[in-house]
C-alpha cells in the first residue's frame, strides 16, 4: 500500500491523467449533446446512404434499358438495380412508419447482398457496397428485431442513441491517451526520487504497483465516463439501453447497449495494459518519454498508414488496438479465429513479453534492494 501511496502522490498533478479524463468527459458530453440537439433518423440516414453508394456503382456502368437481352445477361448489374430498389422501398417504410416491411426489406437486401458477393468481380465494387462481415451483422440484427418484435430507434436525441458515436470516437482516441499517460511509467521516478528516499521496494513490486495503478486510473475514468451518461440520461432521455447492437465474437450476434458498454470498456482496459507494459519497457530501453510515446504512437499509426499490411499480420497487436475493428468483425474476413478472444489473448501475450523485457534489463534505480 505504501507504493500505491507514492504513486498517488507522483501522479496527483499529472497533466496527463488530467488530460485523459478530461478528453473521456468532453468526448461523451459534447456527443451526447450535440445528438440532442442535433436529431436526426439514423436508419433513414443509413438507407440513404448506402443507396446513394449503390447509385454511384450502377453510374460506372454502360447505360442500359433494364429491358434489354445485355441488361438481363449482367447478373451484376441487375443486382445493384435490386438493391437500390430495397434501399428505396427501406427509406419509404420508415417515413411511413411501417415497422414489419422496413424489416421485411431489409432482411431481402441482405439476401441480395449476399447473392451479390458470389457474382464475379462483385469485389471490384466492395468499396462502396458493405462488406461481408457488415451485411452479416445487418442480417442477425434485422432478425432480432423481427424476432423480438423490439421498436426502431427513430432518433439520436437519446442517451442509448448516442452511446455507439461515444464509444467509437473513444475507441479511436483510447490508445493515443494511454500511451502518453503511460510515456513517462518508468521515468518518472528519476524526477521524484526524494519522495520515494528511504522506501525501499523490490523490482517486481513496483512494476506491479505501477501496472495496478494505472489500470485503476482507468476504472475510474470508465466510471466518470459512466456517471456522466447516466446524469446525461436523467437531463435529456435514457431511450431504450436493451436496444440491440450488433457485435461479433465467435460468431455475430447482438447485445444490448448497456452490455455493449461494459464489453467495449472491459476491451479498453485490455488495450491499456498492453499500452503500459509497452510503455513500460520502451522506457526501460530508451530512457526517454518522448521516444516511447512517438514509437507507440507509429505503432498505432501504421493501421491507418498501411492498412492492407497491417490487416494481414494477424500475430502482430497494431489490428488489435482498434476496438471498432475488432467488435464488428472485419477482422474475421476468411478467417473466424479473429474475434473479440483472439484479440484479447493477442494484447495479453504482447504486455508479457513487454514484461519480460523490463525484468530481463531491470529497473535498476535509486531505493531498489535486490
Amino acid at each position: 500500500m505504501k507504493e500505491l501511496k507514492i504513486l498517488w502522490l507522483i501522479n496527483r498533478k499529472n497533466i496527463k491523467y488530467h488530460l485523459l479524463f478530461g478528453v473521456l468527459l468532453l468526448v461523451t458530453l459534447m456527443t451526447v449533446i450535440g445528438n440532442m440537439k442535433y436529431p436526426s433518423n439514423p436508419l433513414i440516414e443509413k438507407s440513404l446512404l448506402e443507396r446513394q453508394a449503390t447509385n454511384r456503382v450502377l453510374e460506372g456502368f454502360l447505360k442500359m434499358d433494364i429491358e434489354s437481352r445485355q441488361a438481363k445477361e449482367d447478373p451484376l448489374y441487375l443486382s445493384l438495380v435490386k438493391q437500390s430498389e430495397l434501399l428505396s422501398q427501406q427509406e419509404l417504410m420508415l417515413l411511413i412508419d411501417d415497422r414489419e416491411n422496413y424489416l421485411e426489406r431489409s432482411l431481402a437486401l441482405v439476401e441480395e447482398r449476399e447473392a451479390f458477393y458470389h457474382i464475379y468481380q462483385s469485389e471490384l465494387y466492395q468499396t462502396l457496397i458493405p462488406i461481408r462481415s457488415q451485411n452479416d451483422r445487418d442480417r442477425v440484427f434485422y432478425q432480432k428485431m423481427k424476432d423480438d418484435t423490439i421498436p426502431l430507434e427513430k432518433t439520436t436525441a437519446s442517451l442509448a442513441a448516442s452511446i455507439p458515436k461515444v464509444l467509437l470516437i473513444l475507441s479511436i482516441l483510447w490508445f493515443p491517451l494511454t500511451a502518453l499517460v503511460t510515456s513517462n511509467i518508468f521515468t518518472d521516478e528519476l524526477e521524484h526520487q526524494s519522495i520515494r528516499e528511504g522506501i525501499p521496494s523490490r523490482r517486481v513490486e513496483k512494476m506491479v504497483f505501477k501496472i495496478i495503478f494505472t489500470l485503476g486510473s482507468f476504472l475510474i475514468a470508465f466510471l466518470l465516463v459512466i456517471i456522466l451518461m447516466l446524469f446525461l440520461g436523467l437531463v435529456f432521455s435514457f431511450g431504450d439501453l436493451n436496444y440491440p447492437i450488433g457485435i461479433y465474437t465467435f460468431h455475430n450476434t447482438t447485445v444490448p447497449i448497456w452490455l455493449y458498454i461494459i464489453i467495449v470498456f472491459s476491451y479498453f482496459l485490455f488495450i491499456g495494459l498492453f499500452s503500459t507494459c509497452l510503455s513500460f519497457s520502451l522506457n526501460v530501453l530508451t530512457k526517454n518519454s518522448f521516444i516511447t510515446f512517438f514509437i507507440s504512437l507509429f505503432l498505432y499509426a501504421s493501421f491507418y498508414l498501411m492498412p492492407e499490411i497491417m490487416t494481414k499480420l494477424n500475430l502482430f497487436p497494431t489490428v488489435y488496438l482498434q476496438t471498432a475493428t475488432v467488435l464488428n468483425g472485419e477482422l474475421s474476413q476468411g478467417l473466424p479465429f479473429l474475434n473479440l478472444y483472439f484479440a484479447i489473448m493477442i494484447l495479453l501475450m504482447y504486455s508479457g513479453i513487454c514484461l519480460l523485457v523490463v525484468r530481463v534489463f531491470g529497473l535498476k534505480k535509486v531505493g531498489e534492494r535486490r
